[in-house]
C-alpha cells in the first residue's frame, strides 16, 4: 500500500513579500505672504521659482501574522526640491555704497549668471500594518 505524499501549501512555505519601487514626482515650492510681507514677493518668487523633478527609491519587506494582517517595513530615499530659473548675477565691485551701479565693472571672468537647484534628501524607515477587508 503506497500512501500519498502530504502536499505542502506554497503560501506557507514563503510567508515573506519583497518589493523595490522607484517613483518619480513633481516638487516645488510655494510661497505665500501675510501683512508683514508685501504681496509682490510672492508673484516674484513665483516668477523664477520651477517645478523640479524628484524620485523616491527603496524596498519593501512583509510579513503575514494572520489571514487578513501584514506587517511591512521597508526603506526608501527620496529626493525633493525646486529649482531657480537662470538670473543674472551681481558683485560687490559693483555695489557703490547705495546700492547695485551696473555701470562699475564685474570682476574679471566672474559669472555673468545662476541657476539654483534646491535638493531635499529624506530615509524614510515605515512599519505598517495592512489589514486586508475582503
Amino acid at each position: 500500500m503506497v500512501l500519498p505524499a502530504k502536499e505542502e501549501n506554497n503560501k506557507e512555505k514563503h510567508k515573506f513579500s519583497f518589493g523595490v519601487f522607484i517613483t518619480p514626482h513633481l516638487a516645488n515650492h510655494i510661497l505665500t505672504h501675510d501683512d508683514r510681507v508685501p504681496a509682490v514677493v510672492p508673484e516674484i518668487y513665483r516668477d523664477i521659482e520651477k517645478t523640479r523633478i524628484g524620485f523616491s527609491a527603496g524596498f519593501t519587506a512583509g510579513y503575514p501574522i494572520h489571514k487578513k494582517i501584514m506587517l511591512q517595513t521597508g526603506f526608501s530615499f527620496s529626493d525633493y526640491g525646486y529649482r531657480i530659473r537662470r538670473n543674472n548675477l551681481t558683485f560687490d565691485p559693483q555695489f557703490d555704497g547705495s546700492g547695485f551701479n551696473p555701470a562699475l565693472p564685474p570682476l574679471p571672468g566672474a559669472p555673468k549668471d545662476v541657476r539654483i537647484i534646491f535638493h531635499y534628501y529624506f530615509i524614510d524607515i515605515p512599519l505598517q500594518c495592512r489589514y486586508v477587508f475582503f
